[in-house]
């Protein structure tokens, strides 16, 4: 499925770690399969003020109160995308329909979702529709307080979203948030700004990815939680008790914030993906 540029950053924004869902135990001993996780980035930091949301993959859908309901796709007169091809080319234009204003191209994209997911154009327009908006509301917010902003995302499958401070929430963000056809949950007093968790993520990464018992490393951020997750690959192969003497050994220094945490993971091999093996320090 092909996603707007816009849409794509919000499914770039919103990934979480390098190895999402890894599956590891405490106990010294090398745990994962095929299933443990989805390498989504093997050059080394991942790091996002978004977070939360995935356009890309809905298996379930989660019910959103609406009202009144999204209408099925025969009460709609939707525009046919081909009648705005012109010399193979997408026009960009905007058309309007049902009570709906879209650029051509977002209306493609929100087919194909729609296709995807196995709902109703229109749930795809209310589920997504407004998520452009959103993701620019969050960058001025984020440029224009950017000791205070904390992350923003998008929750519930599309029926609502989020927006995070280090300390109390500016009225400008009130503002921006009714302008969003869904809830808002502005949260204060999150403890720490996204520049500050970034910041802990890149001092963190470097001293590891320097290390002389590292062979190679990645690293990224939960904007939501303030949590920081290294994965470690050693240098050379590794028993339970060293790796435990490896974690002692590689584990960084506490955050200067203590709202923020780091996750240390020894991996076995970075370079292998979904199936490679992990050990929690």
């Amino acid at each position: 499925m092909r996603v707007s540029v816009v849409f794509a950053a919000l499914l770039i924004a919103a990934t979480g770690g390098l190895l999402a869902g890894s599956v590891y135990r405490d106990d010294g001993v090398w745990r994962g399969s095929a299933e443990s996780g989805v390498m989504l980035d093997q050059a080394g930091l991942n790091e996002s003020a978004l977070g939360e949301g995935d356009l890309a993959e809905q298996p379930t859908v989660a019910a959103c109160d609406w009202d009144p309901p999204p209408r099925p796709d025969s009460e709609l007169d939707i525009p046919n995308p081909d009648d705005f091809l012109a010399g193979g080319s997408l026009s960009s234009e905007t058309v309007e329909f049902n009570g709906h204003r879209l650029p051509v191209p977002e209306l493609v994209d929100l087919l194909r979702i729609a296709e995807d997911s196995g709902i109703s154009v229109e749930e795809a327009i209310f589920r997504y529709g407004w998520q452009n908006q959103f993701a620019i509301a969050a960058t001025e917010l984020e440029e224009t307080y950017p000791e205070q902003f904390a992350g923003a995302g998008v929750i519930d499958d599309g029926c609502r979203a989020w927006i995070a401070f280090s300390g109390s929430v500016p009225d400008s963000a009130s503002e921006l948030a009714e302008a969003v056809p869904v809830p808002v949950d502005l949260i204060g007093d999150r403890g720490f700004s996204a520049g500050e968790l970034g910041d802990a993520l890149r001092e963190a990464y470097y001293s590891l990815v320097q290390h002389p018992e590292v062979a190679n490393a990645s690293g990224g951020t939960d904007i939501g939680a303030g949590v920081i997750t290294i994965h470690a690959q050693p240098r050379s192969s590794t028993g339970p008790g060293e790796r435990d003497v490896l974690c002692g050994a590689l584990r960084p220094s506490p955050p200067a914030n203590p709202a923020i945490t780091i996750e240390l993971i020894l991996v076995e091999d970075i370079d292998a993906g979904p199936g490679t093996r992990t050990h929690a320090c």
